[in-house]
């Protein structure tokens, strides 16, 4: 599985924010220019970077909880909260993967230490707490 997640913040919530999981693919996936880290160079700012997860399936569940949050409380209109419903803690990930994204924007990242980094953006729970997987999370 890869994640594709935004390295800078935009303004303030619901937009972009550091650590956003933009998009989930595939293992392998063929990323675009504007996308990929390492064919971006028009722009001095690093817009992405890419955390591969060797070998972990792109369930149905991680798809979708890694989606726009929404709040639907308010008399029923949709209040979008959040870009994403988990966001990666970029800056506490460890010394090794911060070293990898240095170089050229990637890093290989193991699940069970990518899930430490996770934040729910919803209640601020982290992967450790709630777990991304489950179907449950974001019915």
């Amino acid at each position: 599985m890869e994640l594709l997640i935004r390295n800078y913040d935009r303004n303030a919530p619901p937009d972009w924010q550091l650590g956003d999981i933009v998009a989930v693919k595939d293992d392998g996936h063929e990323w675009g220019r504007q996308e990929d880290p390492r064919t971006r160079t028009d722009d001095p700012v690093d817009l992405f970077i890419l955390l591969r997860i060797p070998g972990k399936a792109m369930g149905i569940n991680i798809k979708r909880n890694f989606e726009a949050c929404w709040d639907e409380i308010n008399s029923g209109e949709r209040t979008l909260l959040a870009r994403k419903l988990w966001r990666v803690s970029i800056l506490t990930l460890p010394a090794g993967v911060q070293a990898q994204i240095a170089v050229n924007g990637i890093a290989i990242i193991g699940w069970g230490v990518l899930k430490s980094h996770l934040t729910y953006v919803v209640d601020g729970s982290t992967g450790d707490e709630k777990d991304p997987e489950d179907g449950d999370d974001n019915a």
